[in-house]
Order: C-alpha cells, then sequence, then structure tokens
C-alpha cells in the first residue's frame, strides 16, 4: 500500500500560473514543506519516494513493492507530460479494460497490456474523463492531475479497502491515504472531530462515511469520486451495489457452482499475480477456500506458488479449536503453516508504543498480538489473502427473499425455494431468519452513565446511539431478500476495518487482500436467490469438494465461546485499570466517578465500551495528532 499525495496551491483556483501543465521546478512549492512531506510517507513506502511539480499542482509517492508483477513505472508518472497521476492501486479485469481502451481509442492491446495499472487508469482518463471511474475494478486511490483543466480528479475503491483522504487549505486543496502527512500542512488543524470520538466510545469505530477523527480532514468514502477544479469541490457515488443484475436462472445446480468457482478463481488470481503471499488462514470455511483456490489457481502451470499459512488461536483462553481445523486444511493442501498464540499477551500490552503511531484512535486491548501476528505474515511476504467478506456475499436471509416473492404473488418461485432448501441442504431455510431486526443488547442500547453529559449533549450523541444501535436497511428495491447484507456494505465497518489495516497505522508492511470483495463476484453472489444457494453456505461447500478436507468443508460455522479480550480480562484481572487516573483532556469525555470500577463479570459491551476509554487515553497521551503539527512549528 503505497503512499500517495496530491497537493495543489491557490494559483489553481485563481489562475496565477501558466496552464501549459508541463512538469518541472515550480516556485509555487517551498522545498522544505513538499520534502518533509514526502518523506513522512516514507514508513509506509520505503522502495522509492518520488515527486513532481507541475503547474499549480504537486504530486507524490511513496512505493511499497508488493509483488513482480509488472514492470516498475516510477510514480507518479504521466503519459504526455501533463497529466500526472499518482496512485496506491491494484486493477483487476486488466484484460477487459485493455479490450474497452482498444474500442474506445484504437490503441493495440499488446501496447496497452505492458502498462503498469497507474499508466491504464491514465489510459481510462484520456478515454472517458471523469467517467474512467466507471470502468476500472481492484483496490485502487489516486490522484489526478489535468493541467490542462487545471483539475484533480481523486477516486476509491468500490469497498474502500484503500484508504483517501482530503482537506481544504487556504485557498488551496490537498488529497491523499496518510493522514500524518496531511496534518503536517501547517494550514491543516489539528483540532479533533468530537462525533467521531463519541462514536469511538459507543461503537468502536466513526460511523460517519465522510469524517476524520480530525475537523478539517474529510474521508471520501467508497465507491465516490471527487473532482476538484478553481476551488470548486464536486463528490459522487460512481457504483452501487443495488444494480447488480440476477443471472438468469441455472437449469442444473452444477452450472450454478461452476459459474461461481470460476468467479472465485478469477478474483484469487487477480490477487496473487506473482504466486506469493501469506494466507491468513482460520479454520473457518472463508479463508481455507481462498487458501484452497490459490493452491489451485496454481496447479498444472509453469509458475510455482509460494504460499505460506497463518493461524491465530486463543486455545487456553477460548477453548479455540481453529488451530486444528487450520492445519487439517494446511496438510490438505500442502502449505507450510505457523500458528500464533494470542493466550499470552495481557490487556493493552505495549499500547502506548502502538498509540503514539496511530493517526486515529483503535481498541488496543489486544492490539500488541494483532500487530505481532502480521508482521510474521509481512516476514513472509508483502501480501496476505484473508476471508473476510464470505459471510456477507452468502448472507441467507430466507425469510425476506420468500417475503418479497409472496409480496410480488410469485408463489411458484417460493415454493421452488423452499423445495430447493429441502432437496440441497436436506431441510427447509429458516424463514423467520432476517425477518425481524434483532433487538440490541439493553446495555448496548442505552447511554453508558460515564460518558460527560456535556460532551453526550454537545454532539447529539444520545440521537446517534438511537440511529446506530440498529440496522437501517435500504430501499427493498432489486436487492435479491438481502436487505441486511447491503446494510452492512452501506455502513462504515468494513471501511473502518480496511483502514485500520493500511500501514498507514499499523507500520506493518504488508498488503491484505480480500477476494470475497472482489466487486464482480460479490455482486453476482448478492444478485443470485439465497436459497438455496446461500443456505449454510451451501454454494461455497459444493465449489470446495474434493480441494478442501471434509471436516473443514462440512463443519458449521463456530464462533468463540469467548471473545479473548473477555477471556483475558477474567483470567488477569483488571485491578490495575481501576487504579487508572484520567487526563484532563479525556475528562472532557468521561466522568470518572462513574467509570470506575470495570467489572469483569458484567455486561460484555459495558466492558468494551470501558475498555476502548482507556485506548483513548493511551493515544491522547501519546499526542499523535499534535506531534507532526509541533515538528514544522505548525502549532
Amino acid at each position: 500500500m503505497s503512499g500517495i499525495i496530491a497537493l495543489i496551491s491557490s494559483a489553481a483556483t485563481y489562475g496565477a500560473e501558466s496552464s501549459s501543465g508541463s512538469a518541472g521546478p515550480s516556485q509555487t512549492w517551498e522545498a522544505a514543506l513538499v520534502e518533509s512531506l514526502l518523506q513522512s510517507m516514507a514508513f509506509r513506502g520505503p522502495d522509492k519516494q518520488n515527486s513532481v511539480a507541475c503547474d499549480s499542482a504537486w504530486l507524490g509517492h511513496a512505493l511499497l513493492r508488493t509483488d513482480n508483477f509488472q514492470i516498475e513505472v516510477p510514480q507518479p508518472c504521466s503519459l504526455d507530460g501533463v497529466t500526472w497521476i499518482t496512485t496506491d492501486a491494484r486493477i483487476d479485469g486488466r484484460d477487459e479494460l485493455i479490450h474497452a481502451l482498444h474500442s474506445s481509442t484504437g490503441l493495440r492491446p499488446g501496447e496497452l497490456g505492458n502498462s503498469s495499472d497507474a499508466q491504464l487508469i491514465l489510459h481510462a482518463y484520456h478515454a472517458w474523463g471523469q467517467g474512467c471511474v466507471e470502468h476500472l475494478m481492484g483496490d485502487f486511490a489516486f490522484a489526478l492531475w489535468d493541467g490542462r483543466q487545471r483539475s484533480l480528479l481523486c477516486a476509491r475503491d468500490h469497498f474502500g479497502i484503500k484508504p483517501l483522504y482530503y482537506a481544504k487549505h487556504g485557498g488551496g486543496f490537498v488529497a491523499g491515504n496518510t493522514l500524518q502527512t496531511l496534518l503536517q500542512l501547517p494550514e491543516i488543524s489539528g483540532e479533533l472531530n468530537e462525533t467521531a470520538i463519541g462514536d469511538f466510545l459507543l461503537f468502536g469505530f466513526n460511523q460517519s462515511c465522510e469524517t476524520t477523527f480530525f475537523e478539517s480532514i474529510q474521508r471520501l468514502p467508497a465507491a465516490h469520486a471527487l473532482w476538484w477544479q478553481a476551488g470548486e469541490l464536486r463528490i459522487w457515488r460512481y457504483f452501487n451495489l443495488y444494480d447488480a443484475v440476477p443471472d438468469s436462472p441455472f437449469r442444473r445446480s452444477e452450472e450454478c457452482i461452476e459459474k461461481f468457482s470460476l468467479r472465485f478463481q478469477q478474483a484469487v488470481r487477480d490477487r496473487l499475480r506473482d504466486g506469493r503471499a501469506s494466507l491468513l488462514m482460520s479454520g473457518g470455511l472463508d479463508s481455507t477456500s481462498v487458501a484452497a483456490t490459490a493452491v489451485s489457481a496454481f496447479a498444472g502451470t509453469n509458475q510455482c506458488a509460494d504460499l505460506k499459512a497463518f493461524t491465530a488461536t486463543y486455545w487456553e483462553a477460548c477453548g479455540d479449536f481453529e488451530a486444528e481445523f487450520a492445519t487439517l486444511a494446511a496438510n490438505a493442501l500442502h502449505i507450510p503453516q505457523r500458528i500464533l498464540s494470542g493466550d499470552g499477551y495481557p490487556l493493552f500490552a505495549r499500547a502506548q508504543e502502538r498509540a503514539s503511531t496511530r493517526p486515529e484512535p483503535v481498541d488496543e486491548s489486544l492490539g500488541a498480538f494483532d500487530d505481532d501476528f502480521h508482521r510474521a505474515a509481512a516476514a513472509h511476504t508483502r501480501v496476505a489473502l484473508d476471508g473476510e467478506g464470505g459471510d456477507i456475499g452468502f448472507h441467507p436471509q430466507a425469510g425476506p427473499y420468500l417475503l418479497s416473492l409472496l409480496k410480488r404473488f410469485q408463489l411458484t418461485r417460493a415454493a421452488s425455494g423452499i423445495c430447493s432448501s429441502l432437496w440441497h441442504c436436506k431441510r427447509p431455510p429458516k424463514l423467520l431468519l432476517g425477518l425481524r431486526r434483532k433487538a440490541p443488547n439493553r446495555d448496548s442500547s442505552e447511554m453508558p452513565k460515564w460518558l460527560n453529559p456535556t460532551f453526550v449533549t454537545r454532539n447529539g450523541l444520545a440521537e446517534r446511539l438511537h440511529e446506530f444501535s440498529r440496522p437501517a436497511f435500504p430501499p427493498a428495491a432489486n436487492l435479491s431478500g438481502r436487505p441486511a447484507a447491503h446494510a452492512a456494505l452501506e455502513g462504515n465497518f468494513w471501511t473502518s476495518l480496511f483502514e485500520s489495516a493500511d500501514p498507514g497505522p499499523t507500520g506493518i508492511l504488508m498488503e491484505t487482500r480480500h477476494p470475497f470483495f472482489d466487486v464482480r463476484l460479490l455482486s453476482w453472489l448478492l444478485a443470485l436467490p439465497p436459497i438455496p444457494w446461500s443456505v449454510d453456505k451451501y454454494l461455497l461447500r459444493q465449489a470446495m469438494r474434493g480441494h478442501l478436507p471434509d471436516p473443514v468443508r462440512l463443519r458449521p460455522k463456530a464462533p468463540l465461546a469467548v471473545n479473548p479480550v473477555v477471556a483475558s480480562a477474567r483470567r488477569n484481572g483488571v485491578s490495575n485499570f481501576n487504579q487508572l487516573a484520567f487526563t484532563e483532556e479525556v475528562m472532557q469525555y468521561v466522568s470518572p466517578e462513574e467509570f470506575f470500577p470495570i467489572d469483569t463479570g458484567g455486561d460484555e459491551d459495558t466492558m468494551f465500551r470501558k475498555f476502548r476509554a482507556i485506548s483513548l487515553q493511551f493515544w491522547l497521551q501519546s499526542s499523535g495528532h499534535l506531534k507532526y503539527k509541533k515538528a514544522l512549528g505548525g502549532i
């Protein structure tokens, strides 16, 4: 995940400079500032740092080399010396994009085939302008400066796997994927966004897709693009999963399984370009299916795959059997495996150290083990594959699907769905699954008494708690009976999760890729009738027949009996945290007299929220949001 930044001066607004767009030294940019901005990204892109000043724009790039798929083209790069791009991108469906570009521009496929992903985006922009984002697939964030129009186009991938932030500064504009870098600009305030802090304490992450923990820095939502020109900002959504078109009904189940297998193999293969990856593999069906498909992708080819599985376990704390099933899969697939245990980690181990590198607060309770696990995987290779997203793609929701058919008087299809479930899954679908919203835990829907009441009132947290404690189902039109799956993708949970694993906050030089979040695969799965294909992940289990050992393939979903954080708190106690003295800054948000003691035998949601408050204290004490300013004398 390379570092990118684009800085546009006020001259782009007022037209004070030449509009030639040619690259070269520019008097607009203070050398010490741009060098500092570039070096601030070097920790996440250590392989090469480059920048270019072109007209009233300055673009920087810090390379993190993740594979040897193609000839490296230094960034920022250009095709004509006028339009420049800096990007962190892995483009899927390159052959399809090249064919579309050939049809639109007449460029030879052979010439386009040698292009880097960044150059393909430039070709797409020259062909379709702002509409180029509608032709792109994969994981990407980019900033593209058009010297002729004196405009900046930025975009973020369909699910927000790559981060992208932006801010106005003076009469100019800045966009990049590293919060620490944006905070270095003297014009950008380090003032905190209290609503985001409230969301963190209540839910564990910022519920807004558009904001960050800093008032002056905004987040570009997933599947969105922005256009900056002459001081005007326009943002639009370029993709919506609701628009997925269902396949025509399959005559045979084998046909559906075959089509899924081809899409799944394509998703894995596109993320495994040179055959080297660490597999973040639990003992569940999703991650082991990714591993099995990664192995089969190179079977019968001249290219040797370099795969290694990494498995986390909490056997002593939680009676966790994940390692046992993961080992069965690894042995069957002939993949070397490393098992790492989180049992020996105390709560908040190295919390102050970790918080000092985080541009936004995160839960630090067992973060040290999470870091060590990912560092071990990164030591093997800078690319990792995981199974995130499988539960969304195969979300069953039989009840809403059948109900939607009955409302449209499609009785034959409803009866066929029930019969299909009986025939394929050997049981009728759970018709009530998803028909009623699950009532939230009583404590989780009540405002914690230990939050500072002035803080709660000032930021409308009671209203936010009510709004976000219940799922907001989108309109039912064209959702194939999957409202809960679409609702899960609409919020900021997944974006927040992806951003927390980015090298920007973690400092770990590894790019995690998610085959189940391939837009082609997920669109197809969510447009597929859930009965029988999603019932107990029937489609995935059938596709993995012969690829995974049956104890893994047929294993029912088995979440941990006890959350590892709760298990650690109850085993080791929290007496040291009950002696914690909150700082004056934290007491703006927390009332200590109501906060203590932390009861490990009480409600788990209450415990989690109190641990977030402790994490917030570590983050604020680290002054991570201020130290970048101090380095430049900005405050």
